[in-house]
């Protein structure tokens, strides 16, 4: 793995909880968050197990009671 690799995992990983955050704020599930991003703009990045972490984040932001 390259350190370039890493950055631009880290971009995705901060692009997701962005996406997910700004779905929950506009009221949507997070079936319906999943269904809406896309993961195209990272190359070889798929949407397998997309589903699953789009809940994950929408778990962790229940559970914080600051978000």
């Amino acid at each position: 793995m390259k350190w370039s690799d890493l950055q631009e995992y880290q971009r995705y990983t901060a692009d997701l909880l962005n996406e997910v955050q700004t779905a929950r704020r506009a009221g949507k599930t997070a079936d319906a968050a999943a269904a809406s991003i896309k993961t195209d703009k990272y190359k070889g990045y798929t949407s397998e197990g997309l589903k699953l972490a789009v809940q994950a984040i929408y778990d962790e932001l229940s559970a914080t009671p600051s978000r």
